[in-house]
């Protein structure tokens, strides 16, 4: 399935849900490699089981600077406050997601946790999933873009997250687009997904996070504004190397009652 990222003229990568192009119904490693991974896998699950002992070693002094930032946010800042949390228990894990990142810094845990964010509520196309008829019997649609960041921003740089996007939402409205790529207003929705994740759970947050993260540190490439699906690539990419702690950690979540 294709996929497309919104960037703005800026210069900003965003993580968006897929563009869909629907036609007619087309829609271990060893021994030692499992080994490792159970290891990792488990000690995400101890440090999240005793979060605040992992915080209390971990966490760069400014962090309550960010943590400030984010609870005069209200809910949304709650909201990415948790997501945050957890992607950190990732990055501080011993954990092949956690190597993955450190190939290319050795400190990418602490430049996550130097990020900035920003709320941005977009245009009328960016809280909008669009539509677009190609043909008789083929379709497109654009999502929302759910997070911007800059191409190696480094630390402190700022993450921007749509607030229509698929971080805080898990439908859009649909609006229609005519062949002349004028937008024409709908009244029906479409459900939002990060992979296979849908929009506004802890799984896809964390795994927009986590891209942004690719970008910040150089870990995965820029994204261009064209529909050529490098967005989803670069999501399948992190999830190639994280989704096995994404899921321990959402299922850590589910245990707390959080």
């Amino acid at each position: 399935m294709p996929w497309v990222r919104h960037h703005d003229n800026a210069g900003h990568n965003s993580i968006s849900v897929p563009l869909e192009l629907e036609d007619g119904g087309r829609k271990c490693r060893g021994l030692l490699g499992r080994i490792l991974r159970a290891v990792g896998i488990a000690g995400i699950l101890a440090i999240a089981v005793y979060p605040a002992r992992a915080r209390s070693q971990e966490l760069p002094r400014d962090d309550d600077r960010i943590s400030a930032e984010l609870a005069s946010m209200g809910t949304r800042g709650t909201t990415i406050a948790r997501a945050r949390e957890r992607t950190i228990i990732i990055l501080r894990a011993d954990s092949g997601c956690a190597a993955w990142f450190e190939d290319s810094t050795s400190d990418a845990a602490d430049v996550f946790q130097s990020l900035h964010y920003q709320l941005v509520e977009g245009t009328a196309e960016s809280a909008s999933t669009v539509h677009l008829r190609v043909g008789l019997n083929a379709e497109l649609w654009k999502n929302p873009w759910a997070a911007m960041s800059f191409e190696n921003g480094g630390n402190n740089s700022t993450i921007r997250l749509n607030t229509h996007g698929a971080f805080f939402k898990g439908v859009s409205p649909v609006i229609g687009m005519d062949p002349q790529r004028w937008l024409q207003p709908g009244s029906a929705h479409r459900v939002l997904r990060v992979a296979s994740y849908s929009g506004d759970t802890l799984q896809a947050q964390v795994t927009i996070l986590l891209h942004e993260l690719g970008h910040v540190i150089g870990r995965i490439p820029e994204d261009s504004d064209s529909w050529d699906g490098r967005s989803g690539e670069n999501t399948a990419e992190v999830l190639r190397h994280c989704k096995d702690e994404i899921r321990m950690i959402a299922k850590n979540r589910k245990r707390e009652g959080d």
